[in-house]
């Protein structure tokens, strides 16, 4: 009989417990930053206040394993690297959606290898009122002579298909997967009309 009246207490407990769980309203949770970020724009950004948000607000290929083991997939699914360690094959994530923004005219749409391409072109950009990260991609072969404006392409980016980016180094660099979750991909609409 007291094992009855103990369970049945055990169990009133609980469903009063969470009787004031379920009916809790929307909550907002406050992440405290050093100040305010000068802009959105990760092209640009130089200040840790503004690297704070930008982290919450676009993705990359690659970042750091939760438990600071390596390197895992974002927005690329996979990688393959040849023997060589100079060609990183990046097989990219489907059904990932640029998502709409306030002020600007396009349809979400899905992100593509020429996104990276345009993004990457973007970070390599030899303008500082454009791009002040280009360190961030150097390793890329002919990364050094588009930031210069010697060539018109980045010889070492290859978009072989929507999702399909190959990277070719100029030397092995034991960073470049490092460096990468510092590149963000945005719609090239977007930035145009910003």
């Amino acid at each position: 009989m007291n094992l009855r009246r103990f369970f049945i207490a055990v169990v009133g407990l609980l469903l009063f417990s969470l009787s004031g769980v379920m009916a809790q309203e929307t909550q907002t949770l406050r992440y405290p930053i050093v100040r305010e970020p000068e802009h959105l724009n990760p092209f640009l950004s130089n200040t840790r206040a503004t690297r704070h948000v930008l982290v919450n607000v676009y993705e990359a290929l690659t970042g750091l394993a939760p438990d600071g083991s390596g390197m895992e997939p974002v927005l690329a699914e996979s990688w393959d690297i040849s023997p060589d360690g100079l060609t990183y094959t990046f097989n990219l994530r489907r059904g990932v959606l640029f998502q709409e923004v306030a002020g600007v005219t396009y349809e979400s749409r899905e992100v593509t290898a020429e996104d990276w391409l345009w993004s990457m072109k973007m970070f390599l950009s030899g303008d500082p009122e454009i791009s002040r990260h280009a360190d961030y991609l150097r390793s890329i072969a002919g990364a050094q002579a588009f930031t210069d404006g010697t060539a018109s392409e980045v010889e070492g980016i290859e978009v072989v298909d929507d999702y399909t980016l190959r990277i070719t180094l100029e030397k092995p660099s034991h960073r470049f997967l490092i460096d990468l979750q510092n590149v963000y991909v945005i719609p090239r609409e977007a930035y145009e009309q910003l």
